[in-house]
Formats: C-alpha cells, sequence, structure tokens
C-alpha cells in the first residue's frame, strides 16, 4: 500500500493511499498528476510544503512590521497607567493633533512619529501604549 500527497502550489491539500486501487481508477487525471508518492517512513501532513529537501511543516508568515492600535484601546492603556488626563490636555491645546487622532480610522499606528513623541512627553512608555492589540 502506498501514500500519496496531492499537492497545490506545493501545499499538501490531501493525503491518499491507494488501499482501494491505483489513483488513476479513482481519481481525475489532472488530480492524478498533482499526486506525488510519500516515500516509506516519511512523516506528512495536510498543509505541509514539498521542496527541494522534502516535507515540511508549513512555515507561518511573519507578522507585520507595523500595525494599528484603535483609538479606544489607547485611550484604555492610558487610563490604566494613569496618562490619560496629561495625553487629553495636551490633544486639546493641540488642534492638529486632535483633529488627526479624530479621523483616524484603523487606528494609531506603532510607528507614527506624533504619537511617539506625544506618549513620550507624558512620560508614557510607547512600547506599551502602542504595543500590538491582543498581545
Amino acid at each position: 500500500m502506498g501514500l500519496f500527497a496531492h499537492l497545490r502550489d506545493g501545499v499538501v491539500t490531501d493525503l491518499l493511499n491507494d488501499a482501494d486501487g491505483p489513483l488513476d481508477h479513482r481519481f481525475h487525471p489532472d488530480f492524478v498528476a498533482a499526486c506525488v508518492a510519500v516515500p516509506a517512513g516519511v512523516a506528512v501532513q495536510v498543509g505541509w510544503v514539498r521542496g527541494a529537501a522534502g516535507f515540511a511543516p508549513a512555515v507561518p508568515p511573519a507578522a507585520p512590521a507595523s500595525w494599528y492600535v484603535p483609538v479606544a484601546l489607547l485611550r484604555q492603556r492610558l487610563e490604566a497607567a494613569g496618562k490619560w488626563v496629561a495625553a487629553a490636555t495636551v490633544i486639546v491645546t493641540e488642534p492638529a493633533t486632535m483633529l488627526k487622532l479624530m479621523t483616524l480610522q484603523q487606528g494609531v499606528a506603532n510607528d507614527d512619529a506624533d504619537a511617539i513623541a506625544l506618549l513620550n512627553g507624558i512620560g508614557a512608555d510607547p512600547a506599551v501604549m502602542l504595543a500590538r492589540p491582543g498581545a
């Protein structure tokens, strides 16, 4: 009995065996053409990738280097740190900053130079205040 991996773009989408008969008697030729024999003793799972060295678990994509913190979450973090009053004071005295914050749709970018300067100016740690949501 042989084990076969069906591949799509190098990713294992199905694992099949020929215990019920040859694959070419059970599946469309295009499907069979995308199947490769898995050598005996080789581990493989659906979702793994097949490269020059054989089968391996897929490597998850790297997290993006920048992200957005929703304004409401930033306010909660500032309040929890006891920095909301200081932040609000700066925001209301700088109309451009207030307008920017009021019109942000995605949130505050973790690498926004103005936000980092404001947070540093009120003694709030930008790495904490602008940490990735859910982290």
